[in-house]
Parts: C-alpha cells; sequence; structure tokens
C-alpha cells in the first residue's frame, strides 16, 4: 500500500484579496482540514479552555510597556495566545497531517517540513475595495481605509513574529519600516 506524502499549504493574503476564499476552495477540493480563525477553537479544545477567552488575545496589538519577554518566556497573554497557535500547528505537522492554514505566520513556523507549499494571495486595489465595500456595507472610501488598517496590523503581526521576513508586497501595501 502506497503512503502519502504530507501536504500542508500556507496561504499568507493581503486582507481584502479573497485568500480566505481560496484557501477553503483549495481545502475542499482536496480534502485537507482547514485551519484559520477556527484554530483558537481547536487550541482551545486540546487545552480545555473557553475558546472566547483566547479569542479575546487573538492579533491583539503588543504593548511594549505592559509585558516583558525574559528567556522565551513572555508574560503578554497575545503572545502566549499565538504560540499556542504555532505549537498546535507544529504538533499537526510533526504528526504527519496534511492541512490548509491561513496566515497564522505558518510559511516560517513550518518552513523546516518537506511538504510545505507557500502561496502568498495579492489583490488589485479596486477590487479589494469593492470586494470589502460589499462584505462589510461600507463605502468605497471606508473599505480603503480599512483595507489599510488590517494591512498594517497584518505587517505589526509579521514583524512581531517573523523579524526576518520580509515580502514582496503588492504596490498598495505600506512600506516595511
Amino acid at each position: 500500500m502506497k503512503t502519502q506524502k504530507q501536504v500542508i499549504i500556507s496561504i499568507g493574503r493581503e486582507f481584502g484579496s479573497a485568500g480566505h476564499e481560496i484557501a477553503e476552495r483549495i481545502a475542499k477540493r482536496y480534502g485537507l482540514s482547514l485551519y484559520d480563525h477556527n484554530l483558537l477553537r481547536e487550541v482551545a479544545d486540546s487545552h480545555n479552555v473557553n475558546p472566547e477567552e483566547l479569542e479575546i488575545f487573538d492579533e491583539m496589538k503588543h504593548n511594549k510597556f505592559l509585558y516583558r519577554t525574559v528567556k522565551g518566556m513572555s508574560s503578554s497573554p497575545a503572545d502566549n495566545v499565538a504560540m499556542m497557535q504555532f505549537n498546535f500547528l507544529r504538533e499537526k505537522a510533526e504528526k504527519g497531517e496534511s492541512f490548509v492554514v491561513v496566515g497564522r505566520c505558518s510559511e516560517t513556523i513550518l518552513k523546516d517540513y518537506e511538504g510545505l507549499i507557500s502561496i502568498f494571495i495579492i489583490g488589485d486595489m479596486d477590487q479589494k475595495i469593492a470586494r470589502v465595500a460589499r462584505l462589510y456595507g461600507k463605502t468605497d472610501k471606508e473599505a480603503e481605509r480599512f483595507i489599510k488598517e488590517k494591512d498594517k496590523e497584518q505587517i505589526r503581526e509579521i514583524q512581531k513574529y517573523q523579524p526576518f521576513q520580509i515580502y514582496a508586497f503588492h504596490r498598495s501595501m505600506p512600506p516595511l519600516v
């Protein structure tokens, strides 16, 4: 009997680019588990914690004046929730499971797995504005501001957990500094 090779598909994306929908289609097409926002529920279940308690800290801004990291241990709840998610994904990968994951710095934390396929979805700004305006009930101006805010948040997350990762972001993204 032939064993199947592990496949881990990491989907990074610009906000509004339909990256999440693409990830859903890939997962469905290949019969793979999809980890996105539901990852917190999976982590909470594995730690016997209420998911709402973790959701409060998911991708939350880190206040460097309130929290410290000493010898790899952080007092920041947001950092600890992120690490729980990273560890969950590593455990799944270590067990040889195949899956699709959206964001969560997965292209970096899973980079040592031979079956990793990393994809970054970009989109035309006009198309992203139209899509976000439609999905969130915003005007075009509001949608554009919302996209830029989300992109900045994403860059902060990338710089925080992947300090040496450099992306060739679409020209609509603010510069990494």
